[in-house]
Formats: structure tokens, C-alpha cells, sequence
């Protein structure tokens, strides 16, 4: 017991490493979303109407995104969203830099109604690395 009063600081630390270890699993799990590898959205992306959002800042977006993604930066999306749910049945596939972010704004879709949101395993920085084109700039 004295060695839980001592670190007690050591303990919630640990516990806290823990939660984020564990956050991208029960996310995925409870969150009502699918997570995909970039090769399964470039077949989801060709197939069918899936709206894309790019979470990241600005300037990040500026550098370079997927050619269909439109910017809303995470903190602004609870603001947008009755805006980005103009029709029925609209898919989204969102995505951050490395993916984290990503889990938190699919799971606020969800939970403003959308019926399908993916989520981009790994973000942009897996989609690069396999290759996959980006554009620059914005329109």
C-alpha cells in the first residue's frame, strides 16, 4: 500500500500511457466506423461516392492532400458538420497526419448521423508511403 501512496504519480502515468495504447483498438471497435489501409480506400474512393476530409491545419493541407479532400481542421468540424450532411446516405472517409485524430471526428460523424465513415489507417503519411498521389495547393 505504501508503495501506491509513494508513486501515486508513477501509477496514473502508467495508466495514462495504457489508455492512449489501448484508445485507437476501442475506437475501432465501439466507435461504428471501419478503419482502411490506403489501398482499400483507393477501391473505396473509385466505387463509390465517399466525401473526403482532410483534418489536418492549413498549412499541412496546403503541402499536400488527397485530390478529393476538402480541410476541416478537427476542432472546427462540431461547427460544420450540419453543413457537410447536405445528403442522404453520404459516406465520408477522414483522415489526419498519422491517423489518431482521425478516430475522434469519425466517431462525432457517427454520432451526428452519418451512416458510414471510414477511417484512414495510418493518415496521409501511410497513403505517401505507399505511393499513392497528392495534390498541392488548394483550389
Amino acid at each position: 500500500m505504501q508503495f501506491l501512496i509513494h508513486n501515486i504519480w508513477l501509477i496514473i502515468l502508467i495508466l495514462g500511457c495504457a489508455f492512449f495504447l489501448v484508445w485507437p483498438t476501442l475506437s475501432r471497435l465501439f466507435g461504428g466506423f471501419k478503419v482502411v489501409s490506403p489501398s482499400e480506400a483507393v477501391v473505396l474512393l473509385n466505387r463509390s461516392k465517399v466525401q473526403v476530409l482532410d483534418l489536418r491545419d492549413r498549412k499541412s493541407f496546403e503541402r499536400a492532400h488527397l485530390k478529393q479532400a476538402h480541410h476541416v481542421e478537427l476542432n472546427e468540424l462540431p461547427k460544420q458538420i450540419d453543413g457537410l450532411l447536405h445528403e442522404k446516405n453520404i459516406r465520408f472517409l477522414v483522415y489526419c497526419q498519422h491517423g489518431s485524430q482521425a478516430h475522434l471526428a469519425a466517431s462525432r460523424l457517427k454520432r451526428a448521423g452519418v451512416a458510414e465513415v471510414f477511417c484512414l489507417e495510418g493518415g496521409i503519411k501511410a497513403w505517401q508511403d505507399a505511393g499513392l498521389p497528392v495534390k498541392a495547393g488548394v483550389e
